[in-house]
């Protein structure tokens, strides 16, 4: 049988058999011939409560005669067990996206381009010359600044100036430069007005995503507030798969997440917010919240450092475990009308990371409904 591509979603409370439904469902169109791609939807908690809507579960099923990809267009049909499963649903509204590129470092928004591309999200690609330009809020709702290692002075210094004209274009002696995009000058960087047109933007009502290192923009830069270096004495993540946390487990980015899960963590500077502004905090690193007695403590006790390793530790080496435990790995802060969204990792390294690509989806697609920052436990 040949089918258009559909999308269907069958739901219901967790252990009430949506699951195995969605799967007999999925093989029969599969056996039927037609392309599949399922999804599933798993409750945020172990044993959540019934007929809420943290007890979803279910399957995403997308099928048809073509090629079937996980990305789309929202679910032409939902089968719900309850109507409770559904209360937490609302319209998605695809931003005018905006993927930040500085000519300085362009690997790391190579690999989100890659990823974009791949999926087909329509995106626009923007480069220094565009911020230093302004007029940000008039062309985009949101701005996704891709993982850079050039850190807060280059990011805004970019290519020295007294190499001006540098010029990136096509010519017959270099057919090839000048793609995806070009400049008869790459030199200057975003520069502090190019920093203060991005806080208007933000302060105005828009949305800045910063991955890994270029989260020293907004944190280091100004443009959040209130966030400081964390103090840690003895840190080491060459590179290993964390276990991480959401201490907002309701919040849109864990959409699809379990309240425990991981991530993966290079070296980077670890930040830290007032008890007050701790509703910031989506994501930390580790399982345990620390209380106000524990934070900042020195590694004095050696089992203890021990113990923090275990819990932490999926995959890799570490090294001040029980320093970075409990730290913020996402933060959404409220920033005038907007937010930042600051990555103390990267979602999208190199194309591998792909259990945390949702968490960047997650973003965008609720780039206006996210909600606002709880009361911290001083107020």
């Amino acid at each position: 049988m040949e089918v258009p591509e559909h999308t269907v979603e069958i739901i219901t409370n967790s252990g009430e058999g949506a699951q195995k439904c969605a799967q007999i469902f999925g093989q029969t169109c599969a056996k039927m011939g037609n392309g599949v791609w399922t999804v599933e939807i798993i409750p945020a908690e172990i044993e959540p409560p019934h007929h809420t809507v943290t007890s979803t579960s279910g399957n995403i099923i997308r099928f048809g005669t073509e090629k079937v990809t996980n990305w789309g267009d929202q679910s032409k049909l939902a089968v719900a067990f309850n109507d409770q499963v559904l209360l937490s649903r609302h319209r998605l509204d695809f931003p005018r996206l905006a993927l930040l590129q500085t000519w300085s470092d362009t690997q790391s928004a190579g690999w989100l381009r890659m990823v974009f591309d791949d999926e087909e999200v329509p995106y626009t690609l923007i480069m220094d010359e565009d911020i230093r330009a302004g007029g940000l809020a008039n062309r985009f709702d949101v701005i996704v600044f891709p993982n850079t290692d050039d850190g807060l002075k280059g990011i805004i210094n970019g290519f020295d100036p007294t190499h001006s004209p540098l010029a990136y274009t096509q010519t017959e002696e270099h057919p090839t430069l000048g793609f995806p995009t070009s400049s008869e000058d790459i030199t200057g960087g975003l520069t502090w007005q190019g920093v203060q047109h991005i806080e208007d933007f933000v302060r105005g009502g828009g949305v800045l995503v910063t991955l890994g290192g270029a989260s020293e923009l907004p944190l280091d830069g100004g443009i959040a507030k209130n966030v400081r270096h964390a103090r840690v004495r003895n840190v080491d993540t060459p590179g290993s798969e964390l276990q991480v946390r959401f201490r907002r487990p309701d919040h849109p980015l864990a959409y699809g997440y379990p309240e425990v899960t991981s991530a993966f963590r290079e070296n980077r500077t670890l930040y830290s917010v007032r008890h007050v502004d701790e509703g910031q905090i989506v994501l930390q690193w580790g399982t345990k919240i620390p209380t106000d007695d524990e934070e900042d403590k020195s590694e004095e006790n050696s089992n203890e450092a021990v113990r923090a390793t275990k819990s932490l530790v999926l995959c890799g080496g570490i090294k001040g475990a029980d320093e970075i435990m409990g730290k913020p790995a996402i933060l959404d802060i409220p920033t005038g009308k907007g937010r930042v969204v600051a990555f103390d990792f990267d979602p999208i390294h190199r194309y591998l990371t792909l259990s945390d690509f949702r968490l960047v989806w997650n973003t965008i697609l609720n780039w206006n409904d996210l909600p606002p920052t709880p009361e911290s436990r001083d107020e």
